[in-house]
């Protein structure tokens, strides 16, 4: 008897991502299955009509296969099929062989690794903790293997010790060390993840995600400053995309840079992909913080992107639009701008809310209605009680403002709150 060629193993293109029901290898020496000499012969006769016809060895080979042959026919049959491009009729060879032979590792690794190619990752999976369960010589590929399996089927934690078991022997492999903080970064486990995104920026410093990693876990550890610098390092290399450039412009604001901030925002808005509700924040928070010269600039770069926009987006925008009018002084652009929103939203709060309070002084009775309707809106009920306190104090109508704001006081507690309606009270004959 003479052991199976080696020469023919099934050269599948090796990938890289538990089960139930894994397979069990019976303990013994031999890892691959005899060969008799007419067996060879068979072999022999398939590898020389495989040079020009794989499908036909492949046939060739099914039809000299008896339930006495060796399982090495069926392993060179799923050869063929692998060469001709039928991996459905691979498969099933290499079943048929692993039920002869169960402990044919090199079979079981070849039928894992032409399952990963079918995406049937569950299955690899069952083959590849079948070989880890037993005496099979290549474990180290074998971890390598489950471990990309294990993460496609999103099992995160045992795809994480897998990978770890995988380093131990490919220590200066790089795309175990990818897989691994691949891993930590979806569970969200940032700080974990640092320092092999550190390790990796030296070998690629330019790598946007390494960047982005970084600057989140400063983030989630509420470091805004260090987040700022790593994130300007990224923008500086080129390596910022359109969202980590409206984190960067966020940070600018929070320590009261409006130029760079503002600067980091077109630049998003003017890449491809740009977060459009990030960048819409941003115009709120210059809007909001006065920084009017810079928000007017950026209305400008937002205004060529409507036809980016969802309808919700775009109600926002030009909610937006006319908050910054009103803060400019210019009020009759402001009321036009908020009237048509509401003409396409009569229950957007923020501009029912802002339109009455422009009106106070011009029309009293249709502020009262705008504040009213705001009052009906939860979200929205304190700041429209508040208003129509106000609306009532400049009327003359002490009694009612008091009640006013004594409900805003009864849904929630606030000391401005309490002091203003003690002046009311104080003013009452």
């Amino acid at each position: 008897m003479m052991r199976f060629c080696h020469c023919l193993l099934l050269l599948l293109p090796l990938c890289l991502g538990a089960a139930d029901a894994v397979p069990t290898i019976p303990a013994g020496r031999d890892t691959e299955p005899s060969l008799s000499e007419a067996e060879a012969q068979i072999i022999a006769q398939a590898t020389e009509l495989g040079k020009t016809n794989a499908a036909e060895a492949a046939t060739q080979l099914r039809t000299s296969e008896t339930a006495d042959t060796s399982a090495a026919i069926e392993f060179a049959e799923a050869v063929y099929w692998a060469e001709a491009h039928q991996p459905g009729e691979a498969r099933d060879a290499l079943g048929r062989a692993l039920a002869k032979y169960p402990r044919f590792h090199r079979a079981r690794m070849n039928l894992a690794k032409l399952l990963m190619e079918q995406e049937d990752y569950a299955d690899a999976s069952r083959q590849l903790r079948a070989l880890l369960s037993s005496d099979a010589p290549d474990r180290a590929e074998a971890w390598r293997l489950l471990a990309y399996t294990l993460r496609e089927q999103q099992l995160l934690p045992a795809a994480e010790a897998a990978y770890r078991e995988a380093m131990a022997f490919y220590p200066e492999d790089r795309a175990l060390r990818l897989g691994l903080l691949s891993c930590l970064i979806e569970q969200d486990r940032y700080a974990e993840a640092v320092p092999w995104a550190r390790q990796e920026l030296a070998i690629e410093p330019d790598k946007r995600e390494f960047w982005g990693l970084l600057a989140n876990a400063e983030l989630a550890a509420d470091q805004r400053e260090r987040a700022l610098r790593l994130l300007e390092c990224a923008h500086r290399l080129g390596a910022a995309d359109p969202a980590m450039l409206a984190v960067l412009g966020d940070l600018y604001l929070d320590q009261e840079l409006p130029e760079p901030a503002l600067a980091c925002y077109r630049e998003a808005a003017l890449l491809d992909h740009a977060p459009v509700g990030r960048l819409l924040a941003g115009f709120e928070a210059l809007v909001l913080s006065r920084n009017l010269a810079e928000a007017s600039r950026l209305d400008e770069v937002l205004a060529e992107r409507q036809d980016q926009y969802t309808p919700g987006q775009r109600l926002r925008y030009r909610a937006l639009r006319a908050a910054l009018a009103a803060a400019a002084g210019r009020t009759d652009d402001a009321i036009r701008a908020y009237r048509q929103v509401l003409d396409e939203d009569p229950i957007q709060g923020e501009a029912l809310l802002a339109l009455g309070d422009l009106l106070l002084g011009q029309d009293p009775d249709e502020a009262r209605e705008l504040l009213l309707r705001a009052a009906r809106l939860d979200r929205y009920q304190i700041r429209a009680w508040t208003a129509l306190a106000r609306l009532a104090v400049e009327q003359g109508d002490m009694a009612a403002a008091a009640n006013w704001v004594q409900r805003a006081l009864a849904r929630k507690a606030d000391p401005a709150l309490e002091r203003y309606l003690a002046q009311i009270r104080a003013a009452m004959p």
